[in-house]
């Protein structure tokens, strides 16, 4: 609360400072403004009255009329129906008519097109009747700065000379914080001629708005001045929103004398106006009135404001698929993939939309972890906590599919898939005994007893240590699994345990049990869905954020995210040998922090850790160019599925750590090793002879084994990267070297464990952590937005590469979707564990010290 206050009083003073400089220049910039004949005539430019005009903050269609700098404001499509109208005393003497206006934008800016048909008594009867035709655009940076320009047409049955009119606007409005903004709107910046011997007066008006409580509360100040004129017009304005979606406002209309200039003019109150706008989120409706007259407007469009009331009842469909990835990636062929926090991200975003009442998981194949999964129930929690409601669909039944649909309230099923959640297991699978027919031989030095991963190509079976670790591990992870599926279905996770060990069952089985709800094919969801819930409903296929106008201002502070994602190499990131996994690079991932460390914009760094490890120099590069990072901004690690090994080093370079209950890490332990195929080429009749200088030249030729010499300096090596380990991560955590080295020894941890131990600060997933990252970098929570700034890595091609290709085989005439996507289970199983098993030392160097977890958990 003192950091929110603070930071109020801290933006007060900036936009007081600001308004004060602002408004002397602009006083400054009326003083210069050239003295035109006869500039006191009325101008066909002008267009019709509005209810609520504000130079500083317009931002939807009707900025066309009142400031074009504020269409680079618009997200997504409005458009509007408008009309003013006289009183009875006033009809024939004052402007009115009606107009439509459209605008459409998006995170650059924003384009719109207008037509006013306008009735001016003042123009003269022959030039009274016309139409004004207005073509705008602005561009924008971010919600801080945005300059627009339009220009616009005349049409007129009665004079030629309208006709040949064109007349130029420009604009622009500046929002340096959330509760100040000011704005600048030139009417006929270029001389345009009705008449031959003279020139449409230009206008100018300048305004300045401070901004309460996200805008329910707005002080704004608007100055125009008229070329040539001895008087400036003063409209203060006030408006608020005691309830969302209800708007009151009002404006003061005060005639001043121009400053510093001889006038005769003396100070008068012109009138005021007062009006409401009522909105439905999509839609709404204004209305003013004052002493000349009344303006009105209604508008509809994409949902940008806040909603008095909402219309029937709106779910969302949001798809657990293959394209949802832990880090987003440009595929050569196929969709691209779309990043886990983007589910996140939607889910937390519905839990406060309160035109959306439920959400529906179309569970179909996917690739996620129990890490990620455990982050998913976490966020269907804050939903179901929120009010919301759920339900799951799920397309085919297995261990993981059914402890994704778990965290919804309800799980439906279609009609011809089994239940069949199997349950959990580790392959040991050994490939000595092939190595040794083959006659290659494979030798590796290792500390710690439980840092296995070598033991598939050394021994013919896993270890006693490698025994126990997995099984622990297997029992935590069985444990919240079984929990979690029974807790939804009020069924023990005794009685969970059971029907796991009697599966699959059959559909019609699974829904006398209470396993699931109902039985449903895709295309019956929504009619079933409408009769579950007794209304009218829509269903929407993805959810589309759309943020309420009134809170895009300011330039916001970036939380920046940054990935480690699959094995660790010293050098760029890219994809494993075989392509089923992803690489991160050292030198690509440094390059990306060395960046956030010097860009101001960025508060905070959440280092994403999805890794199993991998080089130990590139690890430990990693970690130290974090705990650069570390001294001039926070840095928060967050751990996924698995953060193991050189995983976890890098993590220890954050200044806390979050993991999931089900995360696996720890392995803090190193070994090395190399193969040598001598028998195997002594028996095609291949012969190596080396010749070197130095005992230990040549250790890590494929040609010969170790000899004991060379083994006895491989030892001292890793014991010395194994030190490193332990005093690095001593850096960053409550313990001593030797408080870690009792928990490391190459042995893994669930995420929960690892807490107990003080190897992780908290447990949570990315959204917690990122969370944490604001708060400790003094922001206020929603305040920052989050960026994916990781740079090449995640792509299985170079991220230009992939672009290119991208959009170069479409002029091919070949499409990039299903037709072209190769499906993930086409891929065998088997290749892929034999990559992860048999040949991860094609990932490095020779001679390369290697941090790697044991095993791979799978579910079926």
């Amino acid at each position: 609360m003192v950091v929110r206050c603070a930071a109020l009083r801290a933006e007060l003073i900036l936009a007081g400072f600001l308004m004060k400089r602002m408004f002397l220049l602009v006083l400054l910039h009326l003083l210069i403004i050239p003295v035109a004949l006869s500039a006191q005539e009325p101008s066909p430019s002008d267009g019709i009255s509005l209810p609520d005009p504000s130079l500083s903050t317009q931002s939807d269609s009707a900025s066309l009329e009142v400031n074009p700098a504020g269409l680079g404001f618009i997200e997504g499509f409005e458009g509007a129906y408008g009309f003013s109208l006289p009183t009875s005393d006033y009809r024939g003497v004052m402007p009115s008519g009606h107009s439509l206006m459209l605008g459409a934008g998006g995170r650059s800016g924003g384009v719109g097109l207008g037509v006013q048909w306008m009735d001016n008594p003042e123009l003269g009867p022959q030039r009274s009747t016309y139409q004004k035709y207005t073509f705008g655009g602005a561009l924008a940076s971010s919600r801080f700065f945005a300059l627009g320009g339009n220009v616009n047409y005349f049409s007129s049955r009665r004079d030629e000379r309208l006709n040949d009119l064109r007349t130029f606007d420009v604009g622009l409005q500046w929002r340096p914080s959330r509760f100040f903004g000011m704005g600048v709107m030139v009417r006929d910046v270029v001389p345009a001629f009705l008449d031959p011997d003279q020139a449409l007066p230009m206008r100018v008006g300048t305004g300045f708005a401070l901004r309460f409580f996200d805008g329910r509360l707005v002080l704004d100040t608007d100055f125009y001045s008229v070329q040539g004129s001895e008087a400036l017009q003063y409209r203060p304005r006030i408006a608020a929103e005691p309830l969302a979606g209800l708007r009151l406002f009002g404006h003061a209309m005060v005639e001043l004398p121009m400053p510093f200039r001889t006038s005769t003019i003396d100070p008068a109150f012109d009138g005021f106006s007062a009006g409401l706008e009522i909105s439905t989120g999509g839609s709404g409706a204004q209305a003013a009135l004052g002493e000349m007259g009344g303006s009105y407007r209604i508008w509809a469009g994409t949902r940008q404001k806040r909603s008095l009331f909402t219309i029937g009842e709106r779910w969302v469909r949001l798809s657990l698929d293959e394209t949802l990835t832990e880090q987003a990636s440009v595929r050569l062929f196929g969709a691209p993939t779309r990043p886990f926090l983007s589910l996140i991200n939607d889910i937390n975003a519905i839990s406060e939309d309160p035109a959306v009442s439920g959400v529906i998981l179309d569970i179909g194949s996917f690739s996620l972890g129990y890490g990620q999964l455990w982050e998913l129930h976490q966020a269907m929690d804050r939903l179901h906590e929120s009010g919301k409601s759920s339900l799951a669909l799920m397309h085919s039944s297995n261990t993981t599919t059914v402890y994704a649909a778990s965290a919804a309230q309800e799980i439906w099923m279609v009609p011809t898939s089994p239940y069949a959640p199997t349950g959990l297991q580790v392959e040991f699978t050994s490939f000595a005994g092939l190595l040794d027919r083959m006659g290659i031989e494979a030798e590796f030095l290792r500390i710690g007893d439980y840092k296995s991963a070598p033991e598939s190509l050394v021994m013919p079976g896993p270890s006693d240590p490698a025994l126990e670790q997995t099984n622990e591990y297997l029992d935590a992870l069985y444990d919240e699994l079984t929990t979690r599926i029974g807790q939804g279905r009020d069924i023990s996770d005794q009685e969970i345990r059971t029907i796991i060990d009697r599966t699959p069952l059959l559909p019609a089985q699974a829904l006398d049990r209470g396993l699931v709800d109902a039985l449903v094919y895709n295309d019956e969801l929504e009619e079933r869905l409408q009769e579950r819930t007794g209304r009218l409903l829509g269903l929407d296929r993805g959810y589309q954020r759309v943020e309420i106008a009134d809170k895009r201002w300011g330039g916001q502070p970036e939380i920046a995210i940054v990935y480690i994602d699959g094995t660790i190499v010293d050098g760029e990131s890219g994809s494993t040998p075989l392509g089923s996994g992803g690489i991160t690079g050292a030198e690509t991932i440094n390059r990306t922090l060395r960046r956030l460390r010097r860009d101001r914009s960025v508060k905070a760094v959440v280092v994403r850790v999805n890794s199993g490890g991998g080089s130990a120099v590139g690890s430990d590069l990693m970690f130290r160019e974090l705990r650069h990072l570390a001294t001039v901004k926070p840095v928060v690690a967050s751990m996924g599925n698995v953060a193991a090994s050189g995983g976890y080093y890098v993590a220890a370079g954050a200044d806390e750590i979050f993991a999931t209950p089900t995360t696996l890490t720890g392995s803090i332990g190193i070994f090395a090793g190399k193969v040598n195929i001598e028998s195997l080429a002594n028996r095609f009749g291949v012969n190596s002879q080396l010749e070197t200088r130095g005992e230990r030249a040549g250790g890590f030729s494929i040609w010969r084994p170790w000899s004991d010499s060379e083994k006895e300096g491989i030892a001292q090596a890793i014991d010395y990267f194994y030190q490193l380990f332990l005093q690095q991560v001593a850096r960053t955590r409550p313990l001593t070297a030797d408080e870690i080295d009792s928990v490391a020894r190459g042995r893994v941890w669930t995420g929960a464990a690892a807490q107990n131990a003080q190897l992780v600060d908290q447990i949570g997933g990315l959204s917690d952590a990122l969370q944490r990252a604001e708060e400790l970098s003094g922001l206020q929570p929603g305040q920052a937005i989050y960026v994916d700034r990781t740079g090449a890595g995640g792509t299985t091609l170079s991220p230009g590469i992939a672009a290119r290709f991208s959009t170069l085989l479409p002029r091919m005439g070949l499409e990039t979707g299903e037709d072209l996507a190769i499906p993930d289970g086409e891929i065998p199983a088997a290749l892929r564990e034999l990559e992860s098993s048999l040949l991860w030392p094609l990932y490095f160097n020779a001679g390369e010290v290697v941090f790697m977890p044991p095993f791979i958990i799978s579910t079926d």
